[in-house]
């Protein structure tokens, strides 16, 4: 998640803002930059036009009578009618769908709570989106209908909304409106872009669709790109071109590599403005506690993983990062089913896929997984909705659901509270809940412009004011923030602070650093709660923080070459954190721990009590624009939310229970019996016994205490009893009762 750029001047200090393409990074010119936001962090940007910068208040988006959202329908002040759009000019349309948000939302939340009897007895993304998405009487309708048309959605894996590839005329005659082509303002010295799309009055809804459809988008489309002018980026600055070395060690990190890398020559050569960047797989792997499972066996192996994103990245260049570094391949697929392009020059894909498998090399299955839709993010938020939904469909994962998913993308809550995106929300909540429910765990990055994530979108009321990125701020993810790193020779942590690019020496309007700060659009969740949590009823970012500064940077390939610069914000922290909570899972599961269920009520429970496996970052700030917020401090706080992983040490507090079950002694028929268990948990406390009496494999009886008296049958038994922590974790051991066997006297007979 890095919009920030280092270019080449004359000292070697970055010298502008870039933007990023899907396809490439590259800088605006003056002229063209005018014209452009970037929305989408790391991943993609969002472009619009200059009227629409302008305005003061964005229109409200259209509600018809029947209480369908049809998103943003008014042209922009300055835009100007052309007259009705191409009939064969192409679109794609998505309809939302009325679903039981609140029942999903209850389910997941269930099986997400330790304390819950439904605690990790997760669902099919299958089974839930039948009960809590479209019917298949309703969504059988709406086809039916569509099909009579000449026309084909696809719906999709969470059944909560259908995606149509149509063009402006089937449009018109589906909602019963014109399409108008409107000419944006061009800005000077750009050629005009493609026209803009509006109806021209409000949309209806054909009868079919009107009981089941609650959202529309894509029947406008703003923001063309095509009047706009490319520069390719300036080199990173190298020895040859830096008189001094202009950054400097700020709060718990230096700018340039510590420790001892290793890897092949490409890696360890690497220099940044001359001094040596690019911290190393191995390095990562033993600042954050990875040696004792490596040396273990513990790997990735038995887990899978996900990246969502908006184009495909290189295989090659995961293959040969994985070569560097003397890593067996990572089974790897990408899912593109619009067969979008960009692999190449996708600095995102690479550092999403490399980071991920720098900390699993061992994975079963690393998934990429494009959207299955052409829709520009610049356009429609609705965008989102695709990616996200998209690894939860198990045809696009090998057909089974990733352990772990990682997306190094949002957009600040500002851009989300506005009246064309509001609607969305509880959509995508749908979708993030129903991954939660089916025992899945989303990784999201917390921005990298610290409280200010609005930074580069001038179409928000106040780009600078505080406002954290979305999803990273949904209850449902895990919210992933930046630290530096300064290691000592055997590459252990000997300091780390905040990430802010400003403590190390960049000026304020190019730097970046981790985010956070307080939700608008959420609640408190009941996990998040312990020492540090500011009061208040609304949920924080981040939850955890792990390497994103841009100096020293991770090391990355891209198109076969050292990438030129560094730094990769909390788009490296992201999937470093998914690939730990990877190895983490298949050393649990090799212990017969199943799915590891949602990590964040785990992590607070543990943070809270000072049972182990975070590491406290007390150093540094985010705040690059003096507004107030938000420092590291000791225990939780808004800045590294519980800090680091320790990772060995926090899957041992997430291991299972010891528990022993001594067998009693023969007993009579008909004497009641009791048994004794002796449990011993990593961390928590033990809260509950669970036995089964009957050998039955179910569960007879349920104590506080670890005893249980019972009259058995007449015939031996095994019993077993499970343990059970307050984090969910369990233990079982099972004895045999016997029954004393009853003596058989043989009676005298006379024989005389």
């Amino acid at each position: 998640m890095t919009e920030h750029q280092h270019t080449a001047d004359a000292i070697g200090r970055p010298s502008a803002p870039e933007t990023r393409t899907a396809d490439a990074r590259a800088r605006r010119s003056p002229a063209a930059g005018a014209a452009l936001a970037l929305v989408l962090l790391a991943a993609t940007v969002l472009t619009i036009s200059p009227a629409a910068v302008t305005v003061a208040a964005p229109a409200a988006a259209a509600v018809a009578p029947s209480g369908v959202d049809w998103g943003k329908l008014t042209p922009d002040p300055g835009d100007t009618l052309v007259g009705p759009a191409p009939a064969t000019a192409p679109m794609q349309v998505t309809l939302g769908f009325r679903r039981d948000d609140a029942g999903l939302a209850a389910f997941a939340t269930a099986v997400s709570d330790p304390s819950s009897p439904q605690y990790r007895q997760f669902g099919s993304v299958a089974d839930l989106a039948a009960r809590f998405g479209i019917s298949d009487q309703a969504w059988a309708a709406v086809d039916a209908d569509l099909r009579a048309r000449g026309l084909r959605f696809t719906l999709d894996a969470t059944r909560a909304f259908a995606l149509g590839d149509i063009d402006v005329g089937q449009a018109s005659s589906l909602f019963g409106v014109t399409l108008n082509a409107w000419k944006e303002p061009v800005p000077p010295g750009n050629p005009p872009g493609p026209d803009a799309i509006y109806p021209a009055g409000i949309p209806t809804l054909p009868a079919a669709l009107a009981p089941h459809v609650d959202l529309v988008r894509g029947l406008s489309q703003w923001g063309g790109l095509g009047g706009t002018t490319w520069e390719p980026g300036a080199p990173a600055p190298g020895a040859a071109t830096d008189a001094a070395y202009p950054f400097h060690p700020g709060p718990g990190g230096d700018p340039i590599r510590t420790g001892t890398p290793q890897g092949c020559p490409t890696a360890l050569d690497y220099a940044f403005a001359g001094a040596p960047a690019g911290f190393t797989p191995n390095q990562l792997r033993t600042a954050y506690g990875l040696d004792p499972l490596t040396a273990a066996g513990y790997d990735g192996a038995g887990a899978r993983a996900a990246v969502v994103l908006d184009t495909p990245a290189l295989p090659s260049d995961l293959a040969a990062y994985q070569a560097c570094f003397g890593q067996r391949a990572v089974p790897f697929a990408q899912s593109n089913p619009a067969r979008v392009g960009g692999a190449a020059g996708n600095d995102e894909g690479a550092i999403d896929v490399q980071m991920l498998a720098a900390m699993a090399p061992g994975l079963d299955r690393l998934d990429l997984v494009v959207p299955p839709t052409t829709i520009d993010p610049r356009f429609d938020l609705t965008y989102f909705l695709w990616m996200f939904a998209g690894p939860l469909d198990p045809s696009t994962t090998g057909g089974m659901l990733p352990d772990v998913i990682s997306a190094s993308t949002g957009v600040c809550e500002q851009a989300w509270q506005l009246p064309e995106n509001r609607a969305l929300v509880p959509v995508f909540e749908f979708i993030l809940s129903m991954g939660a429910a089916a025992g899945t765990n989303w990784f999201v990055a917390s921005g990298d412009f610290g409280t200010s994530n609005c930074k580069l979108l001038p179409f928000v009321p106040d780009p600078l004011a505080p406002s954290v990125v979305y999803p990273s701020s949904s209850p449902w993810a895990t919210s992933v923030g930046g630290t530096n790193l300064t290691l000592a020779a055997d590459n252990t942590i000997t300091s780390f602070g905040a990430w802010n690019d400003e403590a190390m020496g960049f000026p304020t309007s190019i730097a970046s650093a981790g985010g956070g700060g307080t939700s608008v659009l959420f609640g408190r969740p009941a996990w998040q709660r312990g020492p540090g949590v500011p009061a208040g009823t609304m949920r924080t970012v981040p939850d955890v923080s792990h390497m994103a500064a841009t100096l020293p940077g991770t090391f990355l390939l891209l198109d076969g070459k050292p990438y030129a610069e560094p730094g990769n914000g909390t788009s490296a922290a992201t999937p470093l954190t998914a690939g730990m909570t990877a190895v983490m899972i298949g050393a649990l599961r090799a212990h017969g721990q199943g799915q590891l269920g949602a990590l964040n009520p785990l992590v607070y429970s543990l943070a809270s009590r000072s049972a182990g496996g975070m590491r406290d970052v007390v150093l540094g700030t985010i705040d690059l624009y003096d507004k107030g917020c938000c420092s590291a401090t000791p225990g939780y706080d808004l800045a590294t939310g519980w800090g680091s992983f320790d990772l060995a040490t926090l899957t041992s507090a997430l291991a299972p229970l010891t528990v022993t079950l001594p067998a009693p002694p023969p007993t009579r028929s008909g004497g009641a019996v009791t048994l004794t268990a002796t449990a011993v948990a990593p961390a928590g406390e033990v809260v509950r016994y669970d036995w089964d009496l009957t050998g039955d494999g179910t569960v007879d009886q349920s104590t506080s205490a670890p005893s249980v008296t019972w009259v058995p049958g007449p015939l031996p038994v095994t019993v077993t009893v499970t343990a059970v922590s307050d984090l969910g974790r369990t233990g079982s051991a099972a004895a045999v009762v016997t029954p004393l066997a009853v003596a058989v006297v043989a009676t005298p007979r006379f024989a005389g």
